[in-house]
């Protein structure tokens, strides 16, 4: 049963941060015919039920457990402050509640989003992608590196030209510093080719920043992550130590001071190279002191372990101790996916359609938690959950330190599934243990507030074979995901009418029907070469 939030705050939160909305709702375990979170689970809901129109993305977890950050366009916080509907960035205090830290309008030309939130130890700090001019440095509305804190307000920390822009900053767990891709960051001389590059940067003592590698063109590159300990770990299609040379997606791991860049070293901690079978990596994560480095993967994923799988697994590598596998899929199409590891490196959050343990029969994407040494249990118990992963760096969930709570996104609160298709609405909820864990020094997740007002048990879901009356629903590979311009991804979605293949029979000359399904998933003409003018977008069947 879920409960609606309750109570108003009392004070303003500092600088432009708009005033705070009170203790969420929780979700109490449900009865067994209304199954969302396993036995001993309890999910909270952070924000408002079925606001916005996107809704949340890009949700992360202090260490502490007790703050969160997230993106979100519906008008959420105490007092208003977003009936515009734009991607602004909120924050939630487990003492205080939900606070709106960015307030944008439109003008000159741009259409305001802020986006990729990162948050430090405490929550008093968070970074974050915008293209509004928030801290009077951004007059050309570039996308920008901006830092939040809650004693000194925002401040700007990138800054490039026109037609540069900055993407997926990521703050160090103790909020000193953080790493991010630009195209053109004034910091270091501007690249020819307008490519990204990944920049530290101290928000402490000297502040320096610097661009720490020099890539040729626009290779593929994941967001990086951030230790305390001096090193970035990121997945880029480039050779940086020297083991690299078939330009092939490799993970590295970058180690330095940051109030001195340049001085850095790189590794390639993966090692992929013909003729072994293609391959995928995605969403690395890093421990608070830079040893392990967990990540999901397709596909032959190094050399020194067995020969690849074809759904997704998850991994982790421990410094002196390599590359282990953690998750063995259940199925032929069970992928894991959108894995983050807790700060201590000991526990990983992911998403996954495989039976681990017995709970997951039918095969819905739910939420588990690998622990070193214990292995995998399932966190949430869901129904009518599509068989589909996506792998947007957005859905990754946020994990405090310890690995006891984490934050993912749900696409709706009376079954509060991993929102799987990147084109629904999403609201964010924080799944943690209904009591203290044995060997924990985490509490028990919050309890809403005994003045919080119950809503109705939900009516059942429709049927999952259910079809739309309003014809197929335009779908995401997670092939594409990182390979296609966000752009044309967007432009397909929006208008599927203009992408070939769109809404056809995967056998015209046959009836419709379970084996017959019209070309709904958007696809890469040929996976086995780079998108590009001569190997565009389509619309097909199925998913490799």
């Amino acid at each position: 049963m879920l409960a609606s939030p309750a109570g108003r705050p009392r004070r303003r939160v500092p600088a432009a941060v708009l005033t705070a909305l009170a203790i969420v709702a929780t979700m109490a375990r449900p009865d067994p015919a209304d199954a969302q979170a396993s036995p001993g689970w309890r999910l909270v809901l952070l924000a408002p039920a079925g606001a916005g129109t996107r809704g949340a993305r890009a949700p992360a977890l202090s260490a502490d457990g007790a703050a969160a950050a997230f993106q979100h366009d519906g008008d959420i916080a105490a007092g208003g402050g977003n009936g515009d509907g734009n991607a602004e960035i909120f924050a939630w205090q487990a003492a205080t509640g939900l606070a709106q830290i960015t307030a944008t309008a439109a003008g000159g030309g741009a259409f305001p989003q802020q986006a990729t939130p990162s948050i430090g130890t405490d929550g008093r700090r968070i970074a974050f992608v915008s293209n509004a001019d928030l801290a009077g440095g951004n007059a050309d509305r570039t996308p920008e590196v901006f830092v939040w804190d809650a004693a000194a307000g925002v401040r700007q920390v990138s800054d490039g030209g026109p037609g540069t822009a900055a993407e997926a900053p990521s703050l160090s767990r103790d909020g000193t510093w953080l790493a991010y891709w630009h195209t053109g960051d004034r910091a270091a001389p501007i690249d020819p080719d307008r490519g990204p590059e990944l920049y530290v940067a101290a928000l402490a003592g000297t502040g320096t920043r610097a661009a720490v590698t020099r890539l040729a063109g626009q290779p593929y590159h994941s967001r990086p992550a951030v230790a305390d300990a001096g090193r970035v770990a990121f997945v880029a299609a480039a050779d940086l130590a020297g083991g690299n040379p078939d330009g092939s997606w490799e993970l590295f791991l970058w180690s330095g001071a940051p109030d001195r860049p340049a001085g850095g070293t790189f590794r390639q901690i993966t090692d992929w190279h013909p003729p072994m079978t293609g391959r995928e990596l995605y969403d690395p994560s890093i421990s608070r002191d830079g040893r392990h480095v967990a990540f999901a993967g397709r596909g032959h994923v190094d050399a020194t372990l067995p020969a690849g799988h074809v759904p997704l697994e998850v991994y982790r590598w421990t410094d002196g101790a390599g590359l282990a596998r953690l998750t063995t899929a259940t199925g032929s199409r069970t992928s894991s996916a959108a894995p983050r590891l807790s700060g201590d490196g000991r526990r990983v959050w992911f998403v996954s359609q495989s039976d681990f343990t017995g709970g997951n029969g039918d095969g819905n994407t739910e939420v588990f938690r690998w622990t070193d040494g214990t292995g995998i249990v399932q966190v949430t118990d869901t129904r009518g959950v599509p068989g589909v992963i996506a792998v947007s760096p957005d859905l990754v969930p946020g994990v405090d330190g310890g690995g006891d709570h984490g934050l993912y996104l749900a696409e709706r609160e009376d079954d509060p599934a991993p929102l799987v298709f990147t084109s629904r609405r999403a609201q964010p909820v924080l799944a943690g243990p209904a009591a203290a864990e044995p060997g924990s020094t985490a509490t028990a997740t919050r309890a809403a507030p005994a003045t919080a007002t119950a809503i109705a048990p939900p009516a059942p879901s429709p049927a999952p074979t259910a079809t739309p009356a309003a014809g197929p629903v335009a779908r995401v590979c997670p092939q594409v995901q990182g390979r296609v311009p966000p752009a044309v991804v967007s432009r397909a979605l929006a208008q599927p009418e203009t992408v070939e293949g769109w809404g056809e029979l995967a056998r015209p000359g046959s009836p419709a029907g379970p084996f017959n399904p019209p070309r709904a998933w958007l696809s890469i003409r040929d996976l086995g070469k780079p998108f590009g003018p001569a190997n565009g977008v389509i619309w097909r069947a199925g998913c490799p």
